[in-house]
This record gives C-alpha cells, structure tokens and sequence, in this order.
C-alpha cells in the first residue's frame, strides 16, 4: 500500500488491506506527533552487542521473561513480584523493586529514570544490562 503524495491518506485497493493500512497509518502519525518519531539512527542500542541489543529490547517492548508479561501471555499465573510489593513489571525491577536496591545504587549511585535507563546513552543502556545481568533477571 503506497501513501498519496500529500501523506494524508493511505491508497487501498481493497477493504480488509484499506482497514489495516489506516489503522497503520493512524498508530504512525500519532506516535510521530508524540515522540517526534523514531530515528534508528539516532538511538544507541545499534552501538551495543547483539545479546545487549535483544534484552533492552524486550525491556523497552514489554515482552520479556517477568511475571507480568508470562502472566499475561498465560504463562505464569501470578504478576506478583517475589518482593510482594507490586507486579514484576519493567518499571518495578528497574526502579522499585526492593530486591535489587543495592544492586540499582551500585549501578545508579545518583539515581536515573526509567527513560534513561531504557533510552538513555549507550553507556545507559549498558548499565541496565549491566543490571539485570549482576540481579540474573531474563529480559
């Protein structure tokens, strides 16, 4: 499926493909409206190694080994962190889980946010590798 010039409206030469374009086409413009799109060339998960690359992706995706994702995908049958404090998503391990507070200001000593740590530098990125590899996690 081609765009018409003017990136407007998708061309669909049937229904079923027209409905799938469009909504392709919506989800596009508005994640390039909110994050000023994606510029693979600009992100530094290319300068890591292949094994870094593939578990800052699943932790950037979601779709990674913590209970969160394995309860959703009918996996596990509890989110439930071992912490007991709130379901082991991304956003807990890396930020709140109290299981890793030493471990996390090891490798954070001045603190970071979630977004550098999953979009940061690719000295940041290797840190979060750095911890889920030390707190032997499996993104």
């Amino acid at each position: 499926m081609q765009e018409d010039r003017n990136n407007q409206k998708p061309a669909c030469p049937s229904e079923r493909p027209c409905t799938k374009t469009l909504i392709k086409h919506r989800w596009k413009t508005a994640f390039k409206e909110r994050n000023g799109g994606y510029k693979p060339d600009q992100d530094p998960i290319h300068r890591l190694s292949r094994a870094e690359q593939t578990a800052i992706f699943r932790l950037r995706t979601g779709h990674c080994g913590f209970k969160a994702h394995l309860k959703r995908i009918g996996v596990a049958e509890s989110a439930l962190c071992d912490c007991g404090a709130a379901d082991q998503t991304v956003e807990h391990v890396l930020n709140t889980c109290t299981n890793f507070t030493l471990l996390r200001n090891q490798i954070w000593p001045e603190g970071a946010t979630l977004e550098t740590k999953l979009w940061g530098t690719s000295e940041d990125l290797k840190a979060t590798f750095q911890f889920t590899t030390a707190a032997e996690l499996r993104p």
